[in-house]
């Protein structure tokens, strides 16, 4: 017979760090997930589901934030060798 994924183990196959973080994101008790797990599963993976997809979400919105930053940085790199290659073009 195969035991039944706890609810904590089922967060954190889907993502999450622990059972702790869906309880942060619901506002919703540790009991009150649990027994949603155990008496009112689909509404326990719905609301795992948008809590899984809102931490993706905030994760990919950061690294293109991240990316957009290096860009900008890289930008204004070249935009000072141009200007140095162009003060010295006056000099000479």
């Amino acid at each position: 017979m195969q035991k039944q994924m706890r609810a904590s183990d089922v967060c954190k196959a889907n993502g999450l760090s622990s059972m702790s973080e869906l309880c942060e994101m619901t506002g919703q008790s540790y009991g009150t997930l649990r027994n949603w797990y155990l008496t009112k599963r689909d509404l326990f993976d719905v609301v795992l589901i948008g809590a899984v997809f809102i931490k993706k979400t905030h994760e990919a919105q950061s690294q293109v934030d991240d990316a957009t930053q290096t860009i900008a940085n890289l930008n204004w790199g070249l935009q000072q060798q141009v200007k140095s290659l162009n003060d010295a073009k006056k000099k000479s």
